[in-house]
């Protein structure tokens, strides 16, 4: 699991601000990848990447619950593009999951993620890799659901 980032505050940009973050609970591990800016507000001061901000908010509350509260927060042609793997403890499983989200006033062609099975595994990517990298069956996953790669 991996996230190429383009950091759009240039003062977050040191390793230790590189994705997947990683939050664990008494339940479950999760990293988590994230593609968009989420407005953070009153907590938009602290040293504090939206991408952890978001997986904390998902460590707390639920993944279903603190998306829902992100999509109200996603910035002007802005994203909430995730790829996120839990791994439950008891019993012990991972899941791998993807969520294609975007606001409406972003461009589709630029913001949609799209996965493909190529052989060895499933591949989620951004439109810039599919444009310019992978070649072969593209599809792109349902728009502003949180989707187990298992089970596209």
């Amino acid at each position: 699991m991996f996230h190429a980032r383009l950091a759009s505050n240039k003062k977050l940009t040191a390793s230790i601000f590189s994705h997947p973050y990683v939050a664990s609970t008494k339940d479950r591990v999760i990293f988590l990848a994230h593609n968009g800016f989420v407005d953070l507000g009153k907590n938009s001061s602290r040293k504090v990447v939206d991408t952890e901000y978001l997986l904390n908010m998902i460590a707390k509350e639920g993944a279903e619950s603190a998306i829902a509260k992100a999509k109200g927060r996603v910035h002007k042609k802005s994203a909430l593009n995730l790829l996120m793997l839990c791994i439950e403890r008891n019993p012990v499983r991972a899941s791998l999951k993807c969520l294609n989200y975007y606001r409406k006033d972003s461009p589709k062609s630029y913001f949609d993620l799209y996965y493909s099975r190529l052989k060895g595994g499933t591949a989620v990517f951004s439109s810039t890799f599919c444009r310019y990298g992978l070649k072969g069956s593209m599809v792109v996953p349902a728009f502003g659901k949180l989707m187990d790669l298992e089970k596209l």
